[in-house]
């Protein structure tokens, strides 16, 4: 129990006046370590009086495939976004198709980890970038499998650099 009360002591300590938690470790090399953790458990109060883990100001981000994967296993350390992984509906139902989109990407993001184990690169819970990186090139062949050489306009598809969720998520929904 004394362990517990000092936790939330801490996190009492931790709290802003805007209802974030305070990920900045300006203390010592202690707090440094526990802010580096810590935006995996913050909260942001939105307007409706809801806590959050992404930011009011947050909008999903536009990225290739492999950056989008990067970020679903690693997040925004600089912006304190946790692992899109960690995000649940509640976190972004704020946002126009929030609910939708998140199903999207956790859909395409199933299959890349799926591949990369098959592949004998299991994804971790917590991952470095470069941990992250490789499972996603292990996951390449499968993801060979699903797209196409060409796109609809007879273009050769560039599907090792500029894939979208959103293209992904079209063909693996229709194979399967």
């Amino acid at each position: 129990m004394t362990g517990m009360a000092r936790d939330v002591a801490r996190l009492t300590e931790m709290l802003t006046d805007g209802g974030q938690l305070r990920t900045d470790g300006s203390r010592n090399t202690s707090n440094q370590r526990a802010a580096h953790n810590m935006r995996l458990v913050t909260q942001y109060r939105h307007a409706d009086g809801e806590y959050r883990r992404v930011p009011r100001t947050w909008k999903f981000p536009s990225l290739h495939l492999q950056n989008m994967y990067t970020y679903w296993h690693c997040g925004d350390e600089a912006g304190d976004i946790p692992p899109m992984k960690m995000l649940e509906t509640k976190d972004v139902k704020f946002l126009n198709r929030g609910r939708k989109k998140l199903s999207e990407i956790r859909c395409v993001m199933k299959f890349l980890d799926n591949a990369a184990a098959s592949a004998g690169l299991a994804p971790r819970e917590r991952m470095t970038n470069m941990e992250a990186i490789a499972c996603y090139k292990s996951s390449q062949p499968a993801l060979c499998d699903v797209i196409p050489d060409e796109t609809p306009t007879g273009r050769k598809r560039e599907k090792y650099r500029m894939l979208e969720v959103g293209t992904v998520y079209k063909f693996i929904t229709k194979k399967s």
